[in-house]
């Protein structure tokens, strides 16, 4: 019997490994995901370099040198390729017209300092209101924010209404173009704050001193005593999704392979072939085994490139990939398919064609979606009683179980137990039935059976 299985299972594992197809997405996914992780390095080597030139037409007539000196320090910091440079506006011309309506001197304003900004003659302008240096008689109660992230002084406030006297309207060429918008803005607010300070005479130097906030530096506190390792927090959550998505990508190729195997190999009546040699229930053992050795090559280089990604921007906590750990990842990964693998294998059997299967891979798939829909809950509160019945829930339980592993802090061993021994019963059913539902769909014809039909081999099987 076992000779059999493996047989079948050498014969399923080499027709997909020497493919073409299977070569190139084995090298070329894991290629993509190294790259991906040396991208940010690349691009903050050859970044965007040069000058950016913006007018600033400032209507208070104060806070040119202040700017000057807010821009400087920006351009001077390690590493910044892009330098901006204020040119300052001549506003007197502007105000040589007194009685027109300051909106609509700087809707005209606006107007000119676009078409130089279309004639790529500067980069963009900065347009300050007379009255941006009072201070207001009272803070905003309610801060609110707009689509972008930008503050609104009011709730409502219209972007496109026309220019009050105590505002600031910045334009530009791009408004997502490296950080470019956001050390204007740092800039001009800085400088607003400091004149607004020396208005009253409040020591410049000291308000930033107690403005300085410490450095907050977090660590992790393991089980074990004196376990308490440096965490940037993001580790956590990134690395756990990265590993629970690698399983179940895993699980999903593999039994999709093995339902596609199977539907073609029951179309092509090579099946009965085979069954003349050896037994269904070898037949079935054999195919699962050999789409399992497929999917485990497949996340072997899919996770040591994950790996990879991950330790190069500081995502791995060494407790994540123990050793403990990573058999419990090994066996979830195979108990997990061997959970899914029995119902492709017997909606392979009863049907003839990809599009039968469709209708019977519905109730499969909304089984797969709720550990899908349940990665985020449970990151959120991995102690929860929601998390823990997802744990021991069978089909949600190789995911679930896998993410809690990974996060700090780690679920207790008997939790991962009782998920361990869920997942287990679950595929010792799901086998056993799907095996009796294999050994008689494989031979019908036409369209597939019902639920009712089904339900019958089961029993009689």
């Amino acid at each position: 019997m076992l000779r059999g299985v493996m047989l079948v299972a050498w014969r399923d594992f080499i027709a997909v490994v020497r493919t073409k197809g299977f070569i190139i997405g084995l090298v070329f996914l894991p290629g993509v995901i190294a790259v991906s992780a040396l991208i940010p390095k690349l691009w903050e080597r050859f970044a965007e370099a040069g000058e950016r030139r913006f007018v600033v037409a400032d209507f208070t007539g104060q806070l040119g040198p202040v700017l000057a000196e807010q821009v400087a320090k920006g351009n001077e910091k390690p590493g910044e390729k892009i330098k901006i440079r204020f040119e300052p506006y001549d506003v007197a011309s502007q105000k040589s017209g007194a009685t027109r309506p300051f909106a609509e001197t700087t809707q005209e304003l606006e107007l000119e300092l676009a078409r130089r900004a279309r004639a790529e003659e500067i980069y963009g302008f900065v347009l300050i209101g007379p009255r941006v240096l009072e201070i207001p008689a009272q803070a905003d109660q309610e801060i609110r924010y707009d689509d972008e992230g930008d503050r609104r002084r009011s709730v409502g406030g219209d972007a496109r209404a026309p220019m009050g006297e105590d505002d600031v309207l910045y334009g530009a060429r791009s408004l997502t173009a490296g950080d470019v918008r956001q050390r204007v803005r740092d800039a001009v607010f800085t400088a607003v704050r400091t004149l607004r300070l020396a208005s009253v005479n409040v020591d410049v130097g000291l308000v930033r001193r107690i403005d300085d906030q410490p450095a907050v530096k977090q660590r992790l506190i393991g089980k074990r005593e004196g376990e308490v390792v440096a965490s940037s927090g993001a580790s956590d959550s990134v690395t756990a999704f990265g590993v629970v998505f690698l399983i179940l990508m895993g699980v999903m190729q593999s039994a999709g392979m093995l339902l596609n195997s199977t539907i073609e190999e029951k179309s092509n009546r090579v099946v009965e072939v085979l069954v003349s040699s050896i037994r269904p229930f070898e037949l079935l053992a054999g195919k699962i085994l050999g789409a399992w050795l497929t999917g485990l090559v497949v996340l072997v280089a899919w996770g040591a490139a994950g790996f990879f990604a991950a330790n190069s921007h500081g995502f791995v906590r060494a407790s994540m990939f123990s050793g403990p750990n990573l058999l419990w990842f090994l066996y979830f990964f195979l108990a997990g398919y061997l959970l899914f693998a029995s119902l492709y294998a017997a909606v392979g059997a009863m049907c003839s064609s990809i599009q039968d299967a469709q209708s019977l891979m519905f109730p499969i798939i909304v089984l797969i979606m709720i550990p899908m829909l349940s990665l985020a809950p449970v990151m959120q509160h991995p102690d929860s009683v929601l998390s823990k019945i997802l744990t021991w829930f069978p089909f949600s339980a190789p995911f679930i179980a896998s993410l809690r592993l990974a996060l700090s802090p780690a679920p207790p061993v008997w939790e991962i137990a009782v998920a361990a021994v869920s997942v287990a019963i679950g595929a010792w059913f799901l086998m056993w039935a799907g095996g009796k539902v294999f050994r008689i769909a494989i031979f019908s014809t036409g369209k597939p059976p019902r639920l009712g039909e089904i339900w019958r081999w089961v029993r009689e099987a």
